[in-house]
């Protein structure tokens, strides 16, 4: 059975998926802020437009106004104009979010969008007959209407219900354009939830852990809106515990999602190397050719491209990504190589395209971004005495402490002993009482020190 938790706290919604062996395929984060997030939809107004970059900004009523490439525009705007907009890039440092007026709504099995009357089926729906018939199923006037891989295995009278629902709530959602003048927030597209449904398949077993009222009448919805037989599949345990994952001992498996080395049962690894415009993955043998010299780097290669698209979405990278395998020389293992690539990222929502082995041997994998990587929510670098160092954001290492405590029972004659990273000295040493405040640590602290070559936070209880 497939785990799914899904916390929300003041500070962030986080959504873990964990396969049956308890590795996580699917980290995502949303920051509890007041930011434009990804699919949501705003009633806008046009602030400016710029010939030279070919696009609009748009005021949605956020500190930064929005860009809006023309392309992306379903007409031609004036300055002034009100107009609905969907935010498909999120705010970056200084840079607005990135906005269409082109505004969707999806579901199970059809995404509806403002357009020109277009029915669109996905590329994995390889059946014909069903391809012919739902050419002419709907009247959908200005709206395009797409066929997502999943329809083509369900009755036509469940995309008929469905089609509805979403038709329906787009009416009212277009109406706020004809009628209001306020600029801001009309549609909350639950944003990491709806990527995580999307990412669900009905004919598996999952579990849903959640401590979210609302977030469970949204999953109760989907499971609702899915067949009687799907609908055996599921299950929803409702905990109120404000500090979920870290009850179920998952705070560090999120962390070790920051490795830069993800080693394999056969004794090769892969190293993940960031870089400022492209993403590189290097496959070794490791320890491989001398503890298991009948082992072919051939099984590594196939073993590593089993696991690579998991990696890849866990993480959520996008842009270019360059794999270099280990000695890879027929043209048969590099075709076996590339096929298993591609079924592993099958049910990737995101847009990918594989290109087969260049001259050098590598791999280029393009992936379309969406919403941030985890990196984004958990790394920042500093300069400590002249060395840039990479470490958990100082946002979220005091999250993290904070979940820590939390979930540990403290009697009233116990204090902490607690031992932290050298490189967060000065951010603490600046204000300790309001450091110690943040972390929810004043009243219980005894000691607190700093240790070189320390990667995570050690708390012992000392009873008095």
């Amino acid at each position: 059975m497939v785990k799914v938790y899904i916390e929300k706290n003041e500070n962030y919604t986080r959504i873990l998926k964990l396969d049956q062996e308890k590795n996580i395929t699917l980290c995502l984060m949303e920051k509890e802020d007041f930011s434009p997030k990804i699919g949501h939809i705003y009633l806008g107004a046009i602030e400016n437009i710029a010939p030279r970059i070919n696009g609009y900004f748009v005021n949605i009523g956020t500190n930064k106004n929005c860009f809006m490439n023309k392309e992306k525009a379903h007409k031609n705007l004036k300055i002034g104009e009100y107009v609905l907009v969907e935010i498909l890039k999120e705010e970056i440092g200084e840079k607005g979010a990135v906005v269409t007026s082109k505004i969707s709504l999806g579901a199970n099995y059809i995404v509806l969008s403002r357009g020109t009357g277009k029915v669109i089926c996905s590329k994995k729906i390889v059946n014909k007959e069903f391809k012919s018939n739902v050419k002419n199923l709907f009247e959908v006037g200005n709206l395009d209407i797409i066929f997502k891989g999943k329809s083509e295995n369900v009755s036509e009278e469940e995309i008929k219900k469905e089609f509805t629902r979403l038709h329906n709530k787009f009416s009212e959602i277009l109406k706020k354009e004809s009628f209001s003048t306020k600029v801001g927030e009309v549609y909350n597209s639950h944003g990491i939830l709806k990527e995580c449904i999307y990412t669900i398949d009905a004919n598996e077993s999952y579990e849903f852990i959640i401590n979210d009222k609302t977030i469970k009448e949204y999953v109760d919805e989907y499971i609702d809106n899915i067949n009687e037989e799907q609908r055996k599949n599921f299950k929803v345990t409702f905990i109120e515990e404000s500090f979920l994952i870290e009850k179920f001992h998952l705070e560090e498996k999120i962390l070790d999602l920051r490795n830069k080395k993800v080693f394999l049962n056969s004794g090769g690894n892969m190293v993940i190397d960031r870089m400022e415009a492209l993403t590189v993955i290097d496959i070794n043998s490791g320890s491989n050719k001398i503890e298991c010299p009948n082992i072919k780097e051939e099984n590594i290669n196939l073993q590593c491209a089993e696991k690579i698209p998991s990696l890849i979405m866990s993480r959520n990278l996008s842009g270019i990504i360059i794999i270099d395998f280990i000695n890879i020389k027929s043209k048969r293992h590099k075709e076996e190589v590339i096929k298993v690539l591609k079924k592993g990222f099958y049910k990737d929502r995101n847009k990918v395209t594989i290109k087969d082995f260049n001259e050098l041997n590598l791999v280029h994998i393009v992936r379309e971004r969406r919403g941030k990587n985890i990196y984004e929510y958990l790394d920042e670098s500093i300069d400590n005495n002249f060395i840039n160092i990479n470490r958990v954001s100082l946002d979220y290492f005091k999250f993290y402490v904070r979940n820590k405590i939390k979930n540990l029972s403290l009697e009233h004659n116990m204090k902490l002993k607690v031992t932290i990273p050298m490189f967060y000295k000065n951010d603490v040493e600046k204000d300790k009482n309001k450091f110690l405040k943040e972390i929810n640590l004043k009243n219980y602290l005894l000691d607190i020190d700093f240790k070189e070559n320390l990667d995570k936070i050690v708390i012992e209880k000392i009873l008095f």
